[in-house]
């Protein structure tokens, strides 16, 4: 079926779109008169009494959830409220997520329905699920696993407040990995997200009309405030598509980059060999956190990031550098290639170039996508894998310098390698 798109959504004519506001300042994502700057199916999203409204009917039903979304950006760490009304059945406000079809979103929401059961719950839509119920402070651990560690409300009180089928407010505050939804004044959830490779730290926000039977919902006066403290902006350092942004450095003569580097649906992948590497052509990267996703496609084998590298050839083909290592096994060993560090209880951990890792089970098994963050900031490096805090630095004799991934005899593949600068 073809579907007019609403009229001119998405345009700079738009006032709200026109709003660039910083850290501390609040931008009004509703006019009160149109949909300006929203984009959503026009059979079920409309400006009603002041306030954007999105209905189904008998006549009229949606076969999937289905999004209202707010187009003028993807807020990282804020503030959101909004006043909300619910006649029959579910919704929600999605917040960090993604769109996965047209007008069909996945991630964090914000949950509230004519019942009560789940207002105020945090729900990830066509993901993890329910995160936390009302009344939880939750913590999510690197592999998932949910734990509660405290309580949030009274349930009564908050039950007590809900005024069913009339006007509630909404505030939800997503700083870092720290999420707080607050339903009339009452924290109902409170969750802390360590688990790296299902969780978001931006996207889009949008609005639900649930599939199922005859609905209405209503929003008005919403606000989003960008906090002060907001996450920089990440680079890619890999695109995903070529090797755009990087050299590469082998002692072996007449070996092209392309073979032994190369991009298959959207893997960067390494035969190995020769010895070698990719650099970043910035040499001057300094306080930050790398994030880097690997795995090994076959047996497991050697391999490392090379932080703060500088003069090529300080050992062989590597370049001056700290290497976080990679190693099967060995994630998050530091090795010192012409550099200087230090680490806790050195007389036990470390052995020649080699300072020992804190754990050598963070791992995945092989074949299974593992995460390493690497947080450069002064004269300190720290790594986590898969959460785990694995490994710390610290009175490095170098703080800045490019990035490398090594060459080092074994295939790996790498599908993410993202910096994000630190204040």
């Amino acid at each position: 079926m073809r579907h007019r798109l609403l009229p001119l959504l998405c345009l700079c004519l738009c006032p709200v779109l026109a709003q660039a506001a910083g850290p501390g300042k609040t931008i009004s994502m509703f006019d009160g008169k149109t949909l300006a700057g929203w984009d959503g199916d026009p059979r079920f999203w409309s400006v009603k009494d002041g306030a954007i409204t999105g209905a189904t009917t008998v006549d009229n039903p949606t076969e999937h959830n289905t999004f209202l979304i707010w187009r003028a950006g993807t807020p990282s760490d804020f503030e959101l409220e909004a006043d909300f009304r619910l006649v029959a059945h579910n919704s929600g406000i999605q917040y960090r997520s993604r769109e996965v079809a047209k007008w069909v979103m996945s991630g964090y929401q914000a949950d509230f329905d004519a019942t009560g059961k789940y207002t105020g719950i945090l729900y990830e839509e066509k993901a993890r699920g329910i995160l936390a119920l009302r009344g939880q402070k939750v913590v999510i651990d690197a592999d998932g696993k949910r734990r509660v560690v405290g309580k949030t409300c009274d349930e009564k009180e908050v039950l007590a407040s809900i005024k069913n089928g009339g006007w509630n407010h909404y505030r939800i505050v997503a700083k870092g990995n720290h999420l707080l939804h607050q339903v009339n004044g009452f924290t109902t959830v409170d969750v802390t997200d360590n688990q790296v490779e299902k969780r978001s730290m931006k996207g889009l926000i949008g609005f639900q009309v649930h599939q199922g039977k005859p609905m209405q919902v209503q929003f008005k006066n919403i606000v989003l405030k960008p906090l002060a403290n907001a996450t920089p902006e990440s680079i890619s350092l890999f695109n995903g598509k070529d090797l755009s942004g990087w050299t590469f450095q082998t002692d072996a003569k007449d070996v092209p980059m392309e073979d032994v580097w190369s991009v298959k649906d959207g893997i960067l992948c390494c035969t190995g060999r020769p010895a070698g590497y990719l650099r970043t052509a910035s040499d001057d990267y300094h306080d930050y956190m790398v994030h880097v996703e690997w795995r090994w496609p076959g047996k497991g084998g050697n391999n490392g990031v090379l932080v703060h590298a500088s003069s090529p050839h300080a050992l062989g083909v590597w370049p001056k550098s700290i290497e976080v290592q990679l190693e099967s096994g060995n994630a998050g060993d530091f090795w010192v290639i012409g550099t200087e560090l230090d680490v806790a209880n050195e007389t036990q951990r470390k052995k020649g170039r080699r300072h020992l890792n804190l754990t050598d089970d963070s791992e995945k098994p092989l074949g299974q996508w593992n995460v390493m963050e690497i947080t450069c900031r002064g004269d300190e490096v720290t790594v986590t894998v898969n959460g785990d805090l694995v490994n710390h630095a610290t009175h490095c004799n170098v703080t800045k310098g490019a990035i490398c991934l090594q060459s080092e005899g074994t295939p790996i593949e790498f599908r993410k390698v993202e910096l994000t600068p630190l204040k």
